[in-house]
């Protein structure tokens, strides 16, 4: 279906205490549900509006007009009043959005769901784009709250909540109260108009004064070369840029999973710098002739859409890293981003590469970031040659840990086979450049992952940051390390940077929906999971994870719909993918076909690596605990990467009670006190 963009009212609506209830009495749970489904459809046709989905307890809905949206949800609370059941919290917000498939997107959408958690039980919230457009409507009367910074939105917003007679009791607000407070409203009413007045023009003359660039995103290089085989070539030129401006923190600059989306797009400037929120962009040509290269780059402001800069450059391939140095230096002397001493010296240090060792690292690269088992091992051929070409070339180094380290984590290989070439390969590469960022993060990840290094990971992760504040792997990998270890909150916020600064990164999406799903947010965890499946229906870890997600709301259908598909993937190199199959099948109390997945799995353990930990949940599952625990020690003496989640993991929630657990947990040097 084809996509619509318009400026719509949103409303969200969750249930208070639902997640709570649905593990108590899942019956009673799931006729609530379909109680508020049914009011709220109605109301919504009747106030011409639109019920879009729901999401666990929450449900979104659409209005052509914010009057209508603000109408409906006090109908809807007015409604549920009395209901012990029914204690809804309601968010709207006035903004673009994107229409497709029966759904909606964008920012107007993600304000909305951040104004929902603000309002009280029984209460309803709204942006003050909403307060305006039914400011002129008597019956309905508003409180400001305050102005808020809301997750993943850029500028502040402020928030009113709806105080009108019949809701007003739900804000903290009494008719009495209401009452004495309106002579008050009507003394200092001219104070206000003037303050309003003041601060619309002052406003105003600050949105024309400052327009300050600090957020970029670099559009993938295009590629002038008649021979299409050198399309890694304009790619990689991309990404190198792309990484040199991300070594500047007072700018923030979208990673390369969310730029290459708009590879040959037709999409004019302001449409992407709103879709990837951003103030300004890169576009530019590369054409290759040899060992030159010519490249011309140009710098757009997106609002107003201004041309600010353009340059042409000619060099030679074994300068190519002082270029884009070059390049972005004077995007930063343009916009006047002030440079840090350090990044300054970064910025000016660069070395000749030769060029084949550069030329095969791109290609290494490209070939990585495809992601298939296949195209891991063109990876590695690459960087290889990279290193025979050039044994300085840390960069190259870098790629082989990565290999191995994707290797690992995907459980193609076992960990003691692919963790210890991937930290030797790092190490290698950090000394002879100690300041790559990647190079710190892969260490981290490693220590994490395989030597269980708590404290040396994070030092590792904080150093990545520190060298490169826009690298969206970084803060994706340390959002999972911080989940592993219970410390939910710093988790979802640096899987939040993640997603920021890669918007349309599926993987990003997927570990901040694993980082919810830690922390118990059970209902967002799924609506992200299905985002990224709405982006990329195909997406194996979305599928992967989502089915543990149902199981936990005990949507055992939907949970085994989800493991199907993920099964359906599994071959003798990766036979784990049947996994989340044989769990939901556990759970669902389908024990013969539990059980024969299991048997499966320990055949192909024999021939394949199979993660013990992900054959241990599944006893767990079935309530064997004695062989839960066998398999769960020898996750330990494998150093299986998935026992990581010992301490936060659903599936072992049957075990925890067991001193044996307490036990494991110890061995691996966590401690349930210190780390959530």
């Amino acid at each position: 279906m084809k996509e619509t963009r318009r400026l719509a009212a949103v409303m969200f609506t969750d249930i208070a205490g639902y997640t709570s209830l649905m593990s108590k009495d899942e019956q009673k749970a799931l006729s609530i549900l379909e109680r508020n489904r049914t009011l709220q459809k109605s109301l919504a046709k009747k106030h011409n509006g639109e019920f879009l989905k729901e999401m666990g307890d929450g449900t979104l809905l659409c209005f052509q007009s914010a009057l209508d949206a603000v109408r409906c949800a006090m109908e809807i609370q007015q409604s549920v009043k009395g209901d012990p059941d029914l204690n809804l919290r309601i968010g709207i917000h006035l903004g673009d959005v994107v229409f497709k498939n029966g759904d909606v997107f964008g920012d107007g959408v993600n304000v909305a769901s951040r104004i929902e958690a603000l309002a009280q039980e029984g209460g309803i919230c709204i942006s003050e784009a909403v307060n305006k457009l039914i400011s002129n409507h008597p019956e309905i009367r508003t409180t400001f709250i305050g102005e808020k910074q809301l997750k993943n939105i850029n500028q502040p917003v402020r928030i009113y909540s709806i105080t009108d007679k019949e809701t007003a009791q739900h804000t903290g607000m009494s008719k009495s109260h209401a009452g004495r407070t309106y002579p008050l409203i009507k003394i200092t009413a001219g104070l206000i108009l003037v303050l309003i007045i003041s601060y619309f023009l002052f406003n105003e003359f600050r949105n024309n004064q400052d327009q300050t660039i600090s957020s970029i995103a670099v559009l993938p290089l295009e590629n002038l070369s008649a021979d299409p085989d050198q399309q890694y070539f304009a790619d990689g030129m991309t990404d190198v840029l792309i990484a040199e401006l991300a070594q500047i923190s007072a700018l923030r600059v979208i990673s390369r999973t969310s730029v290459m989306q708009y590879k040959s797009t037709k999409k004019l400037i302001p449409e992407i710098a709103r879709e990837l929120n951003v103030d300004a962009l890169i576009e530019g040509t590369v054409l290759q002739d040899g060992d030159q290269v010519r490249i011309t780059v140009q710098l757009l402001r997106a609002k107003p859409e201004e041309h600010l800069w353009a340059q042409n450059y000619l060099r030679n391939l074994e300068n190519i890293i002082s270029l884009q140095e070059e390049v972005a230096r004077s995007i930063a002397d343009t916009i006047q981003i002030t440079l840090t001493q350090a990044e300054k010296l970064r910025l000016a240090s660069a070395r000749p590469v030769d060029p084949k060792a550069f030329e095969y690292y791109l290609r290494g690269r490209h070939s990585w970031n495809e992601r298939t088992f296949t195209d891991f091992n063109k990876s590695y051929e690459y960087f290889k040659k990279a290193i025979e070409a050039d044994p300085t070339y840390a960069p190259a180094y870098v790629g082989i840990a990565d290999y191995y380290t994707m290797l690992g984590f995907y459980s193609m290989l076992a960990p003691n086979q692919a963790f210890p070439q991937a930290k030797e390969a790092v190490e290698k590469a950090l000394k002879l450049d100690n300041d790559l960022a990647e190079g710190y993060t892969s260490l981290a990840y490693i220590k994490m992952l395989y030597d269980w290094d708590w404290l040396g990971a994070e030092k590792d992760f904080h150093k990545a940051i520190q060298l490169n504040p826009n690298y969206s792997v970084a803060f994706q990998w340390y959002g999972e390390f911080l989940s592993d270890m219970g410390r939910h909150e710093e988790a979802i916020e640096a899987s939040e940077k993640a997603q920021s600064l890669d918007p349309f990164s599926p993987i990003a999406k997927v570990q901040l929906a694993g980082s919810l799903y830690n922390a118990g947010y059970l209902k967002r965890a799924i609506s992200v999971y299905n985002e990224v499946l709405e982006l990329e229906p195909d997406f194996l870890s979305a599928h992967f994870f989502l089915s543990y997600a149902y199981v936990s709301l005990r949507k055992f259908n939907e949970a085994i719909n989800e493991a199907e598909f993920v099964a359906a993937s599994a071959n003798e190199r990766v036979p784990g993918l049947t996994i989340p199959l044989g769990y939901a099948y556990a759970r669902a109390g389908r024990i013969s076909e539990a059980e024969e997945i299991l048997d499966g799995l320990i055949q192909s353990s024999q021939k394949a690596y199979v993660t013990p930990f992900g054959i241990a949940t599944i006893y767990s599952a079935l309530g064997k605990k004695d062989m839960a625990f066998e398999w769960l020690e020898k996750a330990y003496k494998a150093r299986d990467n998935w026992l990581l989640q010992i301490l936060v993991h659903p599936s072992l929630n049957e075990l925890r009670s067991d001193p044996r657990f307490d036990a494991l947990v110890k061995k691996m040097g966590l401690n349930h006190n210190e780390n959530q």
